[in-house]
């Protein structure tokens, strides 16, 4: 829904209510491991589910190309949810999933059909990580 707008504001809004689940995924994540006195929970206990790896597909992509593709690139998974990355690390972890992994054809993907969004001011450019904006002197 966030590529489809045509109202930057409204983009906007979207991205950050996506940055609000991500928190509370991981804080879902941080009871789970107090819970069950483990730092390799999953979202519904110590057992990998269906929805983990369906979680974990969309977190590994976040940070290859829905940042870029879609203008979400104010937080990444490496840099802002730690135990969110610890999660994509631990779903890595079982057997045969690395195999299925190739980075460049996740951004292939999605940057060989890149299309700008369209809103009333002419093309939106993706938003840019925090950090880089605390770097940035523009004076």
């Amino acid at each position: 829904r966030m590529n489809s707008t045509k109202d930057g504001r409204l983009h906007d809004e979207l991205v950050e209510k996506y940055y609000k689940t991500l928190s509370e995924l991981q804080d879902r994540l941080k009871a789970n491991d107090s819970k069950f006195g483990t730092f390799k929970s999953f979202m519904f206990g110590p057992k990998v589910r269906y929805c983990d790896i369906v979680l974990w597909i969309s977190l590994l992509r976040l940070d290859l190309a829905y940042n870029w593709r879609f203008g979400m690139g104010r937080y990444t998974i490496r840099e802002n949810y730690p135990r969110l990355q610890q999660f994509v690390q631990q779903v890595m972890e079982i057997e045969g999933i690395k195999e299925t992994v190739l980075p460049r054809d996740i951004m292939a993907l999605y940057f060989m059909t890149l299309k700008w969004t369209q809103n009333g001011n002419g093309r939106s450019l993706p938003m840019v990580p925090h950090g880089w904006e605390e770097k940035l002197d523009l004076s």
